[in-house]
């Protein structure tokens, strides 16, 4: 449901779904009102918004929202259980375009929910600087406005010349007698008070803050001085205290979130904040300094070393990648002391040193010689991994640095490593071919093989010397995860279209999950001739999956081959296959056409046997591929056309039997004296017709059925099958 926005006498519907709290915020936790659900994936409630002298206000929040999974029961949920107030709250915390859709409608005859009318609301921190009224002309819908007008929108704006307000909210008004008697004040209050807490209250917040003996109360500070951001700076002193006293985890999170909002004047203390976060709480605290760590990175060159002395001391995974993520987007100016930082560090700290230069990629080169060394040093598969990585992203620039990457790939026995390791030997392109497709003759086993190929596939055309290699690995291997990859290596690297096909079918005739084989199919390439027993894998193939969506595909691929298919399909077909695989089989031999004539006794023993109209249809259509039938046929084709009702099946049906000429007058005569309906007789009527001359014996039955017929179609068809036998033929 969309959320409201009322601004004056006027209320709006909003598809945008403002966020209901700052990013970052710990009271984001309490979102989560089913266990592993967030609220952002429900859709049993909504907010209400406000906008009062300018202030985009959040009103409400409330509604029920899906327990479990599957759903077990609905829960009432309310603002209270968020935010910790009733009251409307500032929503400072949001930026950005509002998109509102009038509640008053159009009556359209074709469409619901088009409003009158459509507003946009620019917003800065929580203040309506912009707003421009649209009169829904062009009739949109109420969820197609952010879509279509935003271009609209974004011009009128930019002609408007807006510019941020500059309003100072005044101090809150029993703020400080609050804070000085929380006892007296009640904590509904006091919540309430804090929310409204400006950059005017900041004496009055720094001040209470080491004074917050309750725990509820030094959360609400916190949270105040977060919101406020980096005006707030001189409360880092007292938040660093808050981090060292405090025993409430929920306090410390809230501690951390205010820093995180404050920004970057608590750069030179980012290192001491991770220490004493992760010394007090571990890894309950990551999402905060990340938070902290986000609003480092517009400081760029001058966050490096803070952010550096972060990453040397932490013992958080999520922290290190946090760091290495940010490093990676002020980019090369990192470059320099993150080398130096490798000199000395231990295992974990280059695991973040490694991250931060896999984050940065190409402009880190001058890092590569570096990390090779680290490389030829470290027994740890976690290292040897992360190092993979960033030498994967940065590329490698010389032959001698596959030294190393082979040395290490030779050592490990673990697959993540042997998969990073080669995919970095890779990116040395043309020159890594011969050492990579060494490694693969000398590999022993399945995992370090597959490992290679995929490199081998990932240069590319340049490796097209390595096609005979992988092609002879795939047909002696029996491991199907590296046959698969062989074919995929194989496809990559432009080896000959036969052999590529070959490898793929050996890759299928591997597979027993049906999303593989569709992946797989869909790469073949149709009209490739491969190996005569891959061929015959193909049809096997065919038969086993003749029950799934892509058996037409298989089929289709066989019919494309041509000729040399022919052999093992008229072998599948006379092993009377079920239904589905005979339906594909003699599709295939129908896309080859003439060439599998020989076929049509069996298709039309096939037609005969079909069980449904749908069936017969599609062996039809096949059969007239394959050419003409003859008297041998007449009964069988007779007794399809009995079966059947459809009257494009007998249309065509009548098509073939005409091309039997006058062996088939007689039971046609048969049939249409026999049936009133209009389809059959038209059926039947067209192909005496085809027959010509030859059916002038049907003349008698002919008339009497258009005589007999009010079905104008029908007349018609019959009238025309008279004048075309009524022609003898010169």
């Amino acid at each position: 449901m969309p959320d409201r926005l009322v601004d004056g006498a006027s209320s709006y519907s909003l598809h945008a779904f403002p966020p209901l709290l700052p990013p970052g915020d710990p009271r984001w936790e309490r979102c989560r009102f089913a266990p592993g659900h967030s609220t952002a994936n429900q859709r049993g409630y909504g907010a209400a918004w406000t906008i009062d002298r300018e202030r985009l206000l959040l009103t409400s929040f409330g509604g029920a929202v899906s327990i479990g999974w599957p759903a077990q029961g609905r829960l009432r949920v309310q603002m209270r259980d968020v935010h910790e107030v009733d009251g409307p709250v500032p929503a400072t915390w949001i930026s950005g375009d509002l998109y509102g859709a009038s509640v008053e409608c159009i009556a359209d005859p074709y469409r619901e929910h088009v409003p009158c009318r459509f507003r946009v609301f620019r917003v800065v921190s929580g203040r309506v600087i912009a707003a421009a009224t649209f009169e829904n002309e062009e009739r949109i819908t109420d969820i197609d406005f952010a879509y279509v007008m935003a271009e609209r929108m974004a011009s009128h704006f930019r002609d408007s010349r807006c510019e941020a307000l500059r309003i100072a909210d005044p101090s809150v008004p029993g703020l400080a007698d609050g804070l000085a008697m929380v006892s007296e004040t009640g904590p509904s209050r006091l919540a309430d008070l804090l929310w409204q807490a400006g950059a005017a209250d900041l004496p009055v917040l720094i001040s209470a803050l080491p004074y917050a003996i309750e725990a509820d109360v030094a959360r609400w500070v916190a949270y105040a001085l977060g919101r406020i951001g980096p005006h707030a700076n001189a409360a880092i002193p007292a938040l660093l205290d808050m981090l060292r006293r405090a025993q409430d985890e929920d306090v410390l999170k809230a501690a951390a979130y205010a820093l995180g909002g404050i920004g970057a004047a608590v750069a030179p203390r980012l290192a001491t904040v991770v220490a004493l976060l992760e010394r007090r709480r571990g890894h309950a605290t990551t999402d905060q300094v990340g938070t902290l760590i986000r609003q480092l990175r517009p400081m760029a060159a001058e966050a490096v070393k803070p952010l550096i002395d972060a990453l040397m001391i932490t013992r958080e995974p999520a922290t290190r990648y946090h760091i290495a993520y940010a490093l990676g987007k002020i980019g090369a100016s990192a470059v320099p002391p993150l080398v130096a930082a490798l000199g000395g560090a231990s295992d974990e700290q280059l695991i973040g040193i490694a991250r931060a230069f896999e984050e940065i990629g190409p402009d880190a080169r001058v890092a590569l010689a570096g990390l090779l060394d680290v490389l030829e040093a470290t027994q740890d598969d976690h290292l040897r991994r992360s190092i993979a990585d960033a030498l994967a992203v940065i590329g490698l620039r010389a032959r001698v640095s596959l030294a190393p990457l082979r040395a290490t790939f030779r050592q490990t026995t673990n697959r993540d490593v042997m998969n990073a390791l080669a995919a970095a030997m890779a990116t040395l392109g043309r020159d890594a071919v011969e050492p990579l497709m060494q490694d693969f003759v000398d590999a022993q086993s399945a995992s370090p093989r597959l490992a290679l190929a995929r490199a081998i596939g990932n240069v590319g055309t340049p490796a097209a010397s390595a096609a005979v290699l992988l092609a002879d690995a795939a047909e002696t291997s029996s491991d199907g995860d590296l046959i698969v990859e062989l074919a995929d290596a194989l496809l990559k690297i432009g080896a000959s279209a036969s052999r590529t096909a070959t490898v793929q079918i050996a890759a299928l005739r591997t597979m027993r999950d049906a999303y593989d084989v569709e992946r797989m199919l869909g790469r073949m390439v149709p009209g490739v001739v491969p190996s005569a027993s891959a061929i015959g894998d193909l049809t096997t193939l065919l038969h086993e999956w003749s029950h799934r969506p892509f058996g037409r595909r298989m089929a289709e691929l066989l019919g494309a081959i041509g000729n040399a298919a022919c052999e093992p399909l008229l072998a599948a077909l006379a092993a009377a296959p079920p239904e589905p695989a005979r339906v594909l089989i003699v599709h295939a031999l129908g896309l080859i056409g003439a060439s599998a004539a020989t076929a049509i006794d069996d298709v039309v023993n096939a037609l005969s046997k079909a069980a449904s109209d749908q069936v017969r249809l599609q062996i039809i259509d096949d059969l007239r591929r394959l050419g003409k039938t003859n008297s041998d046929h007449l009964s069988s084709l007779i007794a399809a056309f009995d079966k059947s009702s459809f009257l494009p099946v007998l249309w065509r049906l009548g098509l073939v039997l005409a091309e039997i000429g006058p062996p088939a007058v007689a039971p046609l005569i048969k049939r249409l004296k026999a049936t009133h309906d209009a389809g059959r007789q038209r059926a039947i009527g067209n192909a005496l017709g085809e027959i010509g001359y030859a059916a002038a014996s049907a003349i008698p039955a002919i008339q009497v059925a258009l005589q007999s017929t009010r079905d104008v179609e029908t007349r018609n068809t019959l009238a025309t099958a008279l004048r075309r036998i009524a022609v003898r033929p010169i």
